[in-house]
């Protein structure tokens, strides 16, 4: 399902990072939630966030988060991980992968973003 989304994160210092996510997907699905179908359609989820970068620009994430849907709310837990690719002025491009775990299913993304360091 293709999803936009806008991501802020606080660089606490060198290695730690704090933010939230916030993603919305733009599609209809159905998934087998407790043997029954679960109709998704245009859900909203967010997440915050702690990152760590285990190499230069290469780092992890994971946190607590909501999916919100009008057919049902799910409570998730979002890893990631992401590498970025720096360009001038504090601009740069990452690649990165998410995958949530949810209650009775789990989702994954491969992503592309642009960030802006300030």
């Amino acid at each position: 399902v293709p999803t936009l989304g806008l991501d802020y994160f606080y660089q606490l210092n060198e290695k730690w990072k704090l933010g939230y996510a916030f993603d919305v997907e733009l599609g209809e699905y159905v998934v087998d939630f407790y043997k029954e179908n679960l109709s998704r359609k245009n859900a909203i989820v967010t997440a915050a966030l702690i990152g760590y970068e285990i190499l230069p620009r290469w780092s992890v994430l994971a946190g607590p988060g909501i999916e919100f849907e009008k057919n049902k709310t799910l409570f998730i837990f979002r890893a990631s991980t992401e590498y970025e690719f720096e360009l001038a002025n504090y601009w740069g491009l990452f690649p990165s992968f998410n995958y949530d775990f949810k209650e009775e299913y789990s989702t994954w993304a491969l992503s592309f973003g642009i960030s802006k360091r300030f």
